[in-house]
């Protein structure tokens, strides 16, 4: 969890809940979680996609799996279950565990990526009994041609239950459907012959993003005998370029699940090296653990534009780096990393500015 006191918050006057960060701009649940509970679909419900556990934490007699992928998120809501003196016995999943005890009806967050919803929607269509009821919401600005289509293909009986401005909330039964074992990975190759594996949902999915191309390039140090963490890691390209670059050890951590999968795929080749760690803004990696820290740090909290994780990620960065140990980060130009540098580190400076972004290395 974060290094500071949580702050909690109310939810429908008698649960408390939090994103695990007082000074986080997210709120521990916003007007879908009400809407959810609004149209609650049964008394054993999976719930697919949560975020801070502020459906399963408030409807925990009637919640019995919960599929989500942040690392933050599960510390929030254990923290969350604590304060409630909630006893229940989650089963607590991720994409890529099996989801056998998903046999209920399902209340499902969409996500951005259509890819990822499609993923998720057809492994409840194939587990859970026919005529399972399915609550599907979404912000309206999220929702897209492509999220209806996967709605009319797996679901029967479909109707809205819950509209306004912001908000599309829909409720279906499905229809039990042929087990398939397919895994939307998409694979691309850099670095020479290096193959890059990414499921959906993940940071840059499928293609090389231009900023971590622009750090890679402006890497001039040798890696021999050094202990390298990738922060924030998405699918693991900076880990796979140190690895390659003869790194004595390198440890790959992001908060997403499906990110961390996405790693132990393409970091395979060097699995005698990496370590790849499922944990919130690396927030359990141990301090002095590192010589060079490499990070292409989120600027984003779903839409809206923040600096609050990579100040959490500097934070960190700084933990982990033995003493004249470096930081090499990059980002887009107008984000002005170089001034959030200066509260952090001894010394910074840019060490390529090319195509809108900056690198910069940084002295502990």
């Amino acid at each position: 969890m974060s290094q500071h006191d949580p702050l909690w918050q109310r939810f429908r006057g008698r649960t408390w809940l939090t994103t695990g960060h007082s000074d986080s701009p997210l709120r521990a649940f916003d007007a879908l979680d009400e809407a959810f509970v609004d149209h609650w679909p049964g008394e054993r419900v999976a719930v697919v996609g949560e975020r801070f556990g502020s459906l399963a934490v408030h409807r925990w007699r009637q919640t019995k799996s919960v599929v989500i992928d942040s690392a933050c998120g599960r510390a929030a809501m254990n923290s969350a279950s604590t304060k409630n003196e909630v006893h229940a016995e989650f089963h607590i999943l991720s994409d890529l565990d099996p989801w056998t005890q998903i046999n209920d009806s399902i209340v499902l967050r969409a996500p951005q990526a259509v890819a990822l919803f499609r993923w998720r929607l057809a492994r409840a269509w194939q587990l859970a009994p026919t005529g399972s009821k399915v609550l599907i919401g979404a912000r309206k600005k999220d929702w897209s041609s492509g999220h209806q289509q996967v709605v009319d293909q797996l679901l029967n009986d479909v109707q809205t239950v819950d509209t306004n401005s912001r908000l599309r909330v829909l409720q279906g039964r499905l229809e039990r459907g042929e087990e398939t074992d397919d895994v939307p990975w998409r694979s691309y190759q850099a670095l020479g012959d290096t193959e890059i594996w990414s499921l959906p949902g993940v940071f840059a999915h499928g293609r090389l993003d231009g900023g971590t191309r622009q750090l890679i390039e402006a890497l001039d140090l040798s890696f021999a005998g050094r202990d390298v963490v990738d922060l924030g890691a998405g699918p693991g390209v900076l880990a796979a370029a140190v690895a390659e670059r003869g790194a004595k050890a390198v440890i790959a951590t992001d908060d997403s699940a499906l990110a961390i999968g996405s790693c132990e795929r393409t970091l395979a080749p060097w699995s005698d090296i990496v370590t790849c760690l499922h944990s919130d803004v690396g927030e359990t990696l141990e301090a002095g653990c590192a010589d060079v820290v490499l990070c292409n740090p989120p600027f984003h909290l779903g839409r809206a534009q923040s600096g609050h994780i990579v100040d959490a990620m500097l934070l960190c960065a700084r933990r982990a780096l033995r003493p004249r140990g470096q930081l090499w980060l990059v980002g887009n130009r107008h984000l002005d990393h170089g001034r959030r540098l200066k509260r952090f580190f001894a010394s910074s400076k840019v060490a390529r500015s090319e195509l809108g972004f900056e690198v910069f290395v940084a002295r502990r």
